[in-house]
């Protein structure tokens, strides 16, 4: 199960990869570095148990063996929702319980006024020529004026350099 929710990101984390190779932006990346006018920027700096990865998601990893309970941190300049639900997820401070219990997933936030490209719908792949055979679905989080962008880099699976092209969204409720 975890490892379809891995490839199911793929699409996102190939640009995040691409953007980071060709214009210097951070594959992952502190909240304090992603974030620096938060107003809570100060409590941002202090933590070093969540990444953001990409532009628009916040990884919250299980770190300690055995655990049941983590404590993440979702920055208040932003909204936020759960990426494998949608549910919409309170800033600041908050305890997520069993977060690998057996119905659970991995927990990962998805900033507000993204979009998201991924491969939902439980297909397993196995190599870039299947992914691209594959529908891309968009995983849209609005912001607080109802308004969402993103991007993805699609690789065209033969140039070692520059092959591909970029695919841009806009949505607005």
């Amino acid at each position: 199960r975890h490892t379809l929710r891995r490839m199911a990101l793929l699409p996102y984390l190939e640009t995040a990869i691409w953007q980071a190779s060709t214009a210097g932006v951070p594959f992952w990346s502190a909240l304090a570095f992603r974030f620096p006018g938060a107003p809570d920027q100060s409590s941002l700096a202090e933590i070093d148990r969540q990444y953001v990865v990409g532009r628009d998601l916040v990884a919250s990893p299980v770190l300690l063996e055995a655990t049941s309970e983590i404590e993440a941190f979702l920055p208040r300049s932003e909204t936020w929702f759960s990426f494998w639900t949608g549910a919409p997820q309170a800033a600041g401070a908050a305890n997520l319980t069993d977060p690998w219990g057996e119905d659970s997933d991995a927990p990962l936030h998805q900033r507000g006024g993204s979009v998201i490209p991924v491969h939902f719908g439980g297909r397993a792949l196995m190599t870039t020529v299947q992914e691209r055979e594959q529908p891309i679905d968009l995983a849209v989080a609005l912001d607080r004026v109802g308004a969402a962008t993103g991007f993805m880099r699609i690789d065209d699976g033969v140039a070692t350099h520059g092959g591909g092209f970029v695919s841009k969204w806009a949505v607005a409720s």
